[in-house]
C-alpha cells in the first residue's frame, strides 16, 4: 500500500489529520482566503498581444480586402455569409439561399442541400407586360441573368443582377438594436419605356426549433397562425403555445415601398397603365397560404402566383401550410429607381412586434440599421481578437461546416471500415447532434491551430452556428499535464471558459480517455468526406489567402470594369472603393441542369442520399509538427 492510499485511509477514519497539520501553519492561514474566491463565469477580456504586434495587425487589416465578390452562384459547395445580432441570426448563401433564425428558433425553413439550396427568404420580380419573372437573387427560379454578382462586406451581405432591362441590388443587414432583419431592394429601369414590375415577397414560417420542424414539419404547421395587418403592407405570425408555460413568439413581416428617388407608385397613375395593359385593379395583396401560391405540382422555381394575373387571394388564419407573401406594384420610368425594404423579425410579444411594424416604416430608421451593423460587427472583431483574414477563413470554414463538402472526403478504404455510428461519441460525453470540430494536438508546437480554432468557435458562437469543439490531447509527458494546462489557459483566457463541457461549446479530453476501442473511435472519426495533409500548425495553409485586386492594375480593371461611383455597381461593374477578393471557383452544376443530364442522374441521387441523416464535422490534426484537416457530414458517423 503506497502512501497515498495512507493518507486517505487516515483522511477518512482519523478526522483529517495531515489536512489539520498543514492549514495550522502561519503562511498557509494567511492566504487561506484565496482558497474561497470563485473562478469568474466571464474573464475580462485581453488582447495576447503587445503593442506592436496590435499595429502590425491593423496595418495588415487595412490592406485586406473588405468586400468578397463572387461572379456566380454556382460554387462547388455554396458560399455562405453570417450575420447576427447575438440572438436573431441570418445565413445567406451566394446563390441568395439560407435561413432565419432567433435564438434556438427557426423563423423560416431551411434544410441541408447543396444541390438545390432552394429554401430561405425570397423576393419574386415580374415583368407585366412580358409575363417573365426572376428573382433579387438566383434562388429560388434559376432564372440565369444577364450579370450576377454575390458580395459579402463587412455587417451585410448585397447581390446585383441585371435582367431585362430591370437592373436590381439588394442589401441584407441585422439590426443590432431589435431582433430583425432588413432587405433592402433597389430597382433601376435601364430601358427606353416605362415598366411595370411587381414585387412578391416570400419565406416559410416555422417558429419552431429547427430539429422539431426537420423531424415532423406537418405537425409543426398545425400550431402556426397567421394574421393580416391591412391596410399595413404588414403580416404578423405566431404559434399557439402547447402548454401554459411555453412562451408564444410572433413574427413580423412588412414591405414598404420607399419614395423620393425617382420611383413612381402613385395608385391613380399605376392603375391606368395596368388598364391600359388590360391587367385588372392592383392593390397590395397579401398569401399566408402556401398551397394556394406555389400552387399543385409545382414547386417555389415556378409558383402559381406568378402564373396568375389576379392578385393574392389574402388568405390567413389557421393555414395548413403557412407562408409570409406580400405583392406590391411598381411603375418605373426609364432610367428611374425606387427601394424597397423588406422587414421580417421576431417579439415576445404582438405588441412588440406591432411596435416594429411601426418603427421600420420610417425610412430614417431603416438606414441606421446599415450603420449600425458596420459598427456592430467591429466590436465583435475587437472582442474575439480577430482580423478581417482571420473572419474570411473562418467563415469558409463554416461553408463545409453548414453544407457538405465532398472534394474532402477520406479515402474510401476508411469509409469502409467504419462501423461506429453516433453513439460511439456518447463515451466521450460529446452527443453528436451539432456539427463537431475536432482538433487532435500531441505537442505544444501546434498551439497555435488550437488558438485559431478556439477561436472561430467564438465567432461561429457569436454568428448563431452551433458547433461542438472537441480537443483531443494526445500528449504522453506524464503526470504534469504541461499541454492540457495551456489548452485550457487557451480556452478560459478567450470567452470560451463559460461553454466548457456543455452543449455547442468546447470538449477537451486526453488519449487516456479514449475507450478500450479506440481503434474504432479513430477510424469512426476519420470516416470523413476529405482529407488534407501535410500541412502544419495554422489554417491558412489549408485555405491560403486569395489575391487581392487593387485599383489601377490592367488585368483588375479587365475583369471588374469601370466605375465613377465609389460603392455602387451599375452594369455589372464595381466600384474600387475597397479592395476585393474575387473568387472564381470551379462551376457548380446546377440541380436543373444535372436532372436534364440522363447519364448523371445517379450523381445526383447519390449526392442526396448521402446527406440524409448527416452533420458536418471538421477534423482538424496537429501532431508532432504536422496535422490533417478533414471535414466530415457526421453526427450518426455512419457514411
Amino acid at each position: 500500500m503506497n502512501g497515498m492510499s495512507l493518507l486517505s485511509l487516515a483522511y477518512l477514519l482519523l478526522d483529517r489529520p495531515m489536512q489539520t497539520r498543514f492549514a495550522s501553519a502561519p503562511l498557509f492561514q494567511a492566504t487561506a482566503v484565496l482558497l474561497q474566491e470563485r473562478i469568474p463565469k466571464t474573464p475580462s477580456y485581453y488582447a495576447h498581444a503587445n503593442g506592436e504586434l496590435i499595429d502590425m495587425r491593423a496595418a495588415d487589416s487595412t490592406r485586406e480586402a473588405q468586400m468578397h465578390l463572387f461572379s456566380s452562384p454556382h460554387t462547388p459547395i455554396p458560399e455562405v455569409k453570417l450575420l447576427s445580432n447575438g440572438r436573431y441570426h441570418v445565413m445567406v448563401t451566394n446563390a441568395g439561399g439560407g435561413y432565419s433564425r432567433w435564438n434556438d428558433l427557426a423563423v423560416t425553413r431551411w434544410r441541408e442541400d447543396a444541390t438545390r439550396d432552394h429554401w430561405g427568404a425570397f423576393c419574386y420580380l415580374r415583368d407585366l407586360a412580358s409575363g417573365a419573372f426572376w428573382s433579387s437573387a438566383y434562388q429560388p427560379t434559376l432564372a440565369d441573368p444577364d450579370s450576377y454578382a454575390a458580395i459579402f462586406s463587412e455587417g451585410r451581405a448585397e447581390f446585383r443582377r441585371r435582367d431585362q432591362g430591370i437592373e436590381s441590388y439588394t442589401e441584407i443587414a441585422v439590426s443590432p438594436e431589435d431582433d430583425i432583419e432588413l432587405r433592402r431592394l433597389r430597382l433601376t429601369n435601364c430601358s427606353r419605356s416605362h415598366r411595370l414590375i411587381e414585387v412578391t415577397s416570400y419565406a416559410e414560417v416555422v417558429l419552431a426549433p429547427p430539429a422539431a420542424d426537420a423531424s415532423h414539419p406537418a405537425f409543426s404547421n398545425l400550431f402556426v397562425q397567421t394574421e393580416i395587418l391591412h391596410p399595413q403592407p404588414a403580416i404578423l405570425c405566431t404559434r399557439r403555445p402547447r402548454s401554459s408555460s411555453e412562451a408564444a413568439p410572433w413574427m413580423l413581416h412588412l414591405m414598404v415601398v420607399r419614395e423620393g428617388l425617382g420611383g413612381t407608385r402613385e395608385r391613380e397613375a399605376v392603375q391606368a397603365q395596368a388598364d391600359s395593359m388590360g391587367f385588372a385593379a392592383r392593390h397590395t395583396s397579401y398569401e399566408t397560404d402556401r398551397m394556394r401560391f406555389i400552387g399543385r405540382d409545382r414547386s417555389v422555381a415556378h409558383p402559381q402566383a406568378l402564373d396568375d394575373e389576379a392578385p393574392l387571394s389574402g388568405s390567413a388564419g389557421s393555414v395548413l401550410d403557412p407562408i409570409v407573401a406580400i405583392r406590391e406594384l411598381i411603375r418605373l420610368a426609364p432610367d428611374e429607381t425606387v427601394t424597397i425594404d423588406l422587414v421580417t423579425g421576431v417579439d415576445d410579444s404582438r405588441a412588440g412586434a406591432l411596435g416594429l411594424v411601426e418603427k421600420y416604416q420610417d425610412q430614417r430608421l431603416a438606414d441606421r440599421v446599415f450603420d449600425l451593423a458596420w459598427t456592430h460587427r467591429q466590436v465583435v472583431l475587437r472582442q474575439i481578437n480577430a482580423s478581417q483574414a482571420d473572419v474570411q477563413l473562418y467563415r469558409r470554414l463554416a461553408n463545409s461546416i453548414l453544407y457538405a463538402n465532398a472534394s474532402l472526403r477520406a479515402e474510401a478504404s476508411i469509409l469502409g471500415q467504419n462501423r461506429r455510428g453516433q453513439s460511439g461519441l456518447w463515451s466521450h460525453a460529446v452527443s453528436g447532434d451539432v456539427p463537431l470540430v475536432l482538433v487532435q494536438i500531441g505537442d505544444s508546437e501546434n498551439l497555435d491551430l488550437v488558438r485559431q480554432l478556439v477561436q472561430a468557435h467564438a465567432y461561429w458562437r457569436l454568428k448563431g452556428l452551433t458547433v461542438d469543439l472537441v480537443i483531443w490531447n494526445e500528449d504522453r509527458a506524464g503526470y504534469r499535464q504541461q499541454l492540457h494546462d495551456q489548452i485550457l489557459g487557451l480556452i478560459t483566457a478567450g470567452a470560451g471558459a463559460h461553454v466548457i463541457d456543455r452543449p455547442g461549446g468546447i470538449f477537451v479530453r486526453a488519449v487516456d480517455q479514449i475507450s478500450g476501442h479506440a481503434r474504432d473511435d479513430r477510424r469512426a472519426w476519420r470516416s470523413c468526406r476529405a482529407a488534407v495533409r501535410q500541412w502544419a500548425g495554422r489554417l491558412q495553409r489549408r485555405w491560403p489567402r486569395v489575391r487581392h485586386h487593387h485599383p489601377g492594375r490592367p488585368n483588375d480593371a479587365h475583369a471588374l470594369g469601370q466605375c465613377s461611383g465609389q460603392s455602387a455597381l451599375r452594369n455589372g461593374h464595381l466600384c474600387q472603393r475597397y479592395g476585393l477578393h474575387l473568387e472564381r471557383e470551379r462551376p457548380r452544376v446546377p440541380a436543373h441542369t444535372l436532372a436534364q443530364r440522363p447519364g448523371e442522374r445517379y450523381q445526383r441521387r447519390s449526392l442526396l442520399s448521402a446527406r440524409r441523416g448527416q452533420r458536418s464535422c471538421l477534423v482538424a490534426h496537429a501532431a508532432t509538427g504536422s496535422g490533417n484537416l478533414t471535414l466530415c457530414q457526421s453526427a450518426r458517423l455512419r457514411l
